[in-house]
C-alpha cells in the first residue's frame, strides 16, 4: 500500500514578507520621518525561505509543500471597496515581490484569479480531490482558524491542531460581528468579542438571524451584515467556480428579511 502524502499548504504571503523584512534595514537618517530602505543580498532571503520550509517539512514530517499566493485581483474589493484600503501607502519591503516569484518558481504553487493566499489554503485544504493525502495549513494568520482540517501556527503550536467545522464557523461569525481593523472591515458597530460571544452562544439554525438582528439594532441592513460576512469568510472548495475562475461568495444557509 502506497504511503499517503502529507502536504504543507504554505502561507507564502507571510513567509515572503518576513524574509523580505528580516533582510532589509530601515533608517531615518535625520529623524524627520523620511525612512530609507536598504535591502541586503536577496540570496540571503532565498536561503531563509528555503531553510524555513525545510525546517517545517522535517518538523511536521511533510513530503510535499504547496506555495499559496495572493492574486493581483481580489474578489473582496468588489464586495467592499474599502477592504484593505487602510494599507495603501504602507511601506513594503523592497524584495517582497522577487521573493514571492522565487517561491512560485522553486516550488509547486497555487494562485488563482480573485483569491488571496488564505483562500488558496482554504480551498486546497477542504477540496476532496485537488490535493490527495493529509493536508496541513501552515500560517500565523488567525483567519485560518475558520478552515476545518489541520492548522499549524509556527509562532505558537508544537504540532498541528485539528479545527472542527463548528469551531471554524464560529470564528467566521465572530469576525463578521467584530470586524478586522487590520483588513479594513468594521463588522457591526459597538460589537466587541464579549458581545459577539453572547450573540453566538449556541450555534444553531437561528445564528444568522441573530447576527442580522445585531446589525438591525445599529440601523444596518441584512445586506450590510452579508457584505461583512463575505469579506470575513475564507473560501473553501465550494466557494470557487473552477471553470470560470470566479469566486462564489459565501451565503448563509438561513436568510431572514426584516
Amino acid at each position: 500500500m502506497a504511503k499517503q502524502d502529507k502536504v504543507g499548504l504554505i502561507d507564502a504571503d507571510i513567509l515572503a514578507y518576513q524574509a523580505a523584512s528580516i533582510f532589509e534595514d530601515k533608517i531615518d537618517w535625520d529623524n524627520d520621518g523620511d525612512v530609507r530602505q536598504y535591502p541586503h543580498d536577496i540570496h540571503l532571503a532565498y536561503e531563509y525561505v528555503d531553510d524555513t520550509l525545510g525546517k517545517w517539512m522535517a518538523e511536521l514530517k511533510l513530503n510535499k509543500v504547496i506555495i499559496c499566493l495572493t492574486h493581483k485581483e481580489n474578489f473582496r474589493k468588489t464586495i467592499l471597496p474599502t477592504y484593505k484600503e487602510n494599507r495603501k501607502g504602507t511601506m513594503k519591503p523592497l524584495h517582497l515581490l522577487p521573493i514571492k516569484k522565487y517561491l512560485a518558481d522553486s516550488y509547486r504553487s497555487y494562485e488563482r484569479p480573485g483569491l488571496e493566499a488564505d483562500d488558496c489554503m482554504g480551498i486546497l485544504s477542504t477540496h476532496p480531490k485537488l490535493v490527495p493525502g493529509k493536508k496541513v495549513i501552515i500560517s500565523i494568520d488567525k483567519d485560518m482558524e475558520q478552515i476545518p482540517g489541520y492548522l499549524f501556527n509556527p509562532n505558537k503550536d508544537k504540532k498541528p491542531r485539528k479545527i472542527k467545522a463548528i469551531d471554524g464557523m464560529k470564528v467566521h461569525y465572530m469576525q463578521t460581528l467584530t470586524g478586522d481593523a487590520t483588513d479594513g472591515y468594521s463588522g457591526c458597530p459597538g460589537i466587541g468579542p464579549k458581545k459577539a460571544e453572547a450573540i453566538l452562544n449556541g450555534l444553531d439554525g437561528t445564528t444568522w438571524d441573530r447576527i442580522v438582528n445585531a446589525y438591525a439594532a445599529k440601523g444596518l441592513s441584512e445586506a450590510d451584515a452579508l457584505a461583512q460576512a463575505q469579506v470575513a469568510h475564507i473560501c473553501q472548495w465550494e466557494n470557487y467556480n473552477y471553470e470560470k475562475a470566479e469566486v462564489i461568495p459565501w451565503q448563509p444557509k438561513e436568510k431572514v428579511c426584516l
